[in-house]
């Protein structure tokens, strides 16, 4: 069992969730939701960088470009893969 905590200034609003119920962590998520109502100016981001984006598995057609014929048959091949 956890405690959510939901703080309001003005028009925007925090939410926090804690599940211990202990006062010092109560008072960091009543403290987090603050910040978060408070606007984005006053938190500090790390961690968190764009990467490039990686091609797993390129396409060559979208199945929604392939026909019905075309579309069954990549079905059937898909489904002997899975059983193989």
């Amino acid at each position: 069992m956890g405690a959510g905590v939901r703080v309001i200034a003005g028009e925007r609003t925090g939410y926090a969730y804690s599940d211990d119920l202990s006062p010092a962590k109560i008072r960091k998520a009543a403290h987090t939701a603050a910040l978060i109502a408070k606007g984005p100016a006053s938190i500090v981001k790390t961690g968190f960088e764009e990467s490039q984006q990686h091609i797993l598995y390129p396409m060559l057609h979208a199945p929604n470009e392939l026909g019905l014929d075309e579309r069954v048959a990549f079905i059937k091949r898909a489904d002997e893969a899975a059983r193989a």
